[in-house]
Order: structure tokens, then sequence, then C-alpha cells
């Protein structure tokens, strides 16, 4: 697989885990505070990304606890940022919102969690999991 491949299918893989993240976060704020559904939903799209992620990546089964342990470690690097990001912005809605097209102000908190999580792929979970988690 070339590393344009690579790049696209975790791309994809993070996309459709985001998907799970911003659903069952959009969700949970209906019923609880928007701090604890963001951390609910992280963790559970964290799963859903390891087992996507090592679709991609290739991952050696002989090494598979080891990739484990890497993954969640990047994992809660990488969580541990998009958590404080979304966080930061939620708690200073009243703000930011304002910068928001009007149309999209109701669904503030998504955008923020979306802007922290691209920011965070970006910048920390791809470089990682391609160059540590799931090296050739």
């Amino acid at each position: 697989m070339s590393e344009l491949q690579k790049i696209a299918g975790s791309a994809m893989a993070g996309s459709i885990s985001n998907l799970v993240f911003l659903g069952c976060a959009y969700l949970l704020d209906k019923t609880l505070e928007p701090n604890i559904s963001t951390f609910i939903s992280l963790c559970l799209s964290t799963i859903v990304n390891f087992f996507m992620q090592q679709f991609v990546f290739g991952g050696d089964s002989e090494n598979q606890s080891e990739a484990i342990a890497k993954f969640f470690t990047v994992a809660l690097l990488n969580n541990s940022v998009i958590l404080l990001l979304s966080n930061y912005f939620i708690d200073k809605k009243h703000y930011y919102q304002r910068f928001l097209p009007k149309t999209m102000r109701s669904q503030y908190n998504t955008v923020v969690r979306t802007g922290a999580g691209a920011l965070s792929f970006v910048f920390i979970a791809y470089p990682l999991r391609r160059y540590w988690v799931f090296k050739e």
C-alpha cells in the first residue's frame, strides 16, 4: 500500500470513528454535561479506531500486545488534546460562538469537537500511528 493510500485509509478510518465520537457525544449531550459526554464518546471511538487503524496499517500479529500498548498510549495523548481543546472552547462558548455563522451556532459543540479532532489527527495521531505504532 502506498503512502498516499495509507494516509487516505487512516483518514477514512479516523472519519468513521469520528462519526462514532460525534454521534455518541451529540446523543449524550441531551442527558449529560458536555464535558462528560465528550470523554465517554472519546473512549468508545478509540476502541473502534484501533481496529480500523490496524486494518489500514496491517498490524503484525506477532507484536499484537506491543501495538495495542503503543496505540492506546497515542490514543491517550490524542484524546487528551481533543478533550482539553473541546472543553476549553465549550466552556468559553458564550465568547467563541459568535464567530460561527448563525446557521451553525446551534451545533457549536460538534463544530468544536470536529476542529479539535482534525488538529489532533494532523499533528499527533497520524504521525505517531504511522511511524511508531504501526511502523513497517
